[in-house]
């Protein structure tokens, strides 16, 4: 059926795709739906291991940098520590915001 309805090129696109999704301005549970969204489509079956490292490898810089100190074996583990950081990430931004910037000088 595929073979009879699907284009040629859109096996390859959705490929490409994949190799490129990162996280972006998404949150982590968009990307991380989007990631399983692309692979359906492209009909690979990735071992657990593949999909922890393709999916860690598109995460935002300052959740990856977090989420690789610790130890993870499988989707769901990593998926979950994920979300936990970047929660953690926006506590620090909205207590950041909510602060008023106060500056000091002196006066001689």
């Amino acid at each position: 059926m595929r073979a009879r309805f699907v284009p040629s090129y859109y096996r390859r696109e959705n490929l490409l795709k994949l190799q490129r999704l990162q996280q972006g301005s998404m949150c982590v549970n968009e990307y991380f739906k989007m990631m399983e969204s692309m692979l359906l489509k492209v009909g690979l079956q990735f071992e657990s291991e593949e999909k922890v490292v393709r999916f860690v490898s598109g995460l935002r810089r300052e959740v990856q940098d977090v989420v690789e100190l610790y130890e993870y074996s499988t989707l769901d583990k990593v998926l979950h520590l994920a979300l936990k950081v970047e929660s953690q990430l926006k506590k620090k931004q909205e207590t950041k915001k909510s602060t008023p910037y106060n500056c000091k000088t002196r006066e001689n």
